[in-house]
């Protein structure tokens, strides 16, 4: 190809490295690629690492050797995540998001491409530096927040199926694990006590979605009681699986006992006197 000018070399770059983020990328394929000496190729790694974290937007990383390069590693300063989520809490707490006792309408911010984009970022680097092999959700709402961060860890993404099931007699049933086979092969579910509203339900997973002894890192959109994602541990567990990390956009501060462990969340979600008061999670 022709030789392009720095800048344009350092905008291919960029873009290269921004949609392949944690993957490798060989010095010599990018001069190649370019078309100039893979010393130009370092001139401008160098740049662009300069620029990145000068204004806080990311890190590059350099593995040196004949297998070596660079990759792109998501990375936000602590003062651009404290801002975006006091301006999701200033969101939630507008007076119209109230569509009943202790629930708030969110189905816009679930759906609002750049706001999931800013918050997978955020999260992907908390877990940059964490061997992750797969992000895994449950369907259905939280699986946009889910894409985006597999898509800024550069992770596959794999959706636990969740329904109801109708317990007997109200009596609570224990975990138990069965396995039918659908279009999508061997499929291993597990019923589950959904904690807060007490009824019985089922979540499954494809044998074939996710290797066994992977390491995951779990994203839902909502903790209350933590019922679910007890059950979703379950699941995995079957699987061998190491759950390396789990977060929720919006964590309920009542019950305050839950059945989850270890989460981190966005925001939290309070009630009092004076009504829902949404505060900053511990992210």
């Amino acid at each position: 190809m022709a030789k392009q000018s720095k800048a344009a070399r350092v905008a291919s770059i960029v873009k290269l490295l921004l949609d392949t983020p944690q993957e490798l990328l060989s010095l010599g394929d990018l001069a190649t690629r370019l078309g100039v000496a893979k010393s130009s190729i370092s001139e401008d790694v160098a740049a662009i690492r300069h620029g990145l974290e000068a204004q806080g937007l990311g890190k590059l990383e350099t593995v040196t050797g004949t297998a070596g390069g660079v990759r792109y590693v998501p990375h936000r300063t602590r003062q651009h995540i404290e801002s975006l989520i006091a301006d999701l809490c200033e969101r939630l707490n507008e007076p119209a998001r109230r569509v009943a006792t202790g629930y708030l309408y969110l189905n816009d911010v679930l759906q609002e491409p750049a706001l999931l984009s800013a918050l997978g970022e955020v999260i992907a680097a908390r877990f940059a530096g964490t061997k992750v092999d797969a992000v895994v959700t449950i369907e259905a709402r939280g699986i946009p927040l889910a894409l985006s961060v597999a898509r800024y860890l550069n992770r596959p993404l794999v959706i636990a199926r969740r329904e109801l099931v109708m317990a007997q007699g109200g009596v609570k049933m224990p975990l138990v694990r069965q396995e039918s086979f659908m279009a999508d092969g061997p499929v291993l579910s597990v019923s589950f006590l959904s904690g807060s509203h007490r009824n019985l339900q089922s979540m499954s997973l494809p044998r074939r979605s996710l290797p066994e002894k992977a390491r995951v890192l779990v994203i839902d959109d909502f903790l209350r009681a933590g019922g679910t994602l007890q059950g979703l541990a379950a699941l995995l567990n079957e699987f061998q699986a190491e759950v390396v990390g789990t977060v929720v956009l919006v964590e309920a501060v009542h019950p305050v006992e839950k059945l989850a462990r270890g989460y981190l969340s966005i925001v939290r979600l309070n009630e009092d006197h004076m009504g829902i008061i949404v505060t900053p999670g511990n992210i």
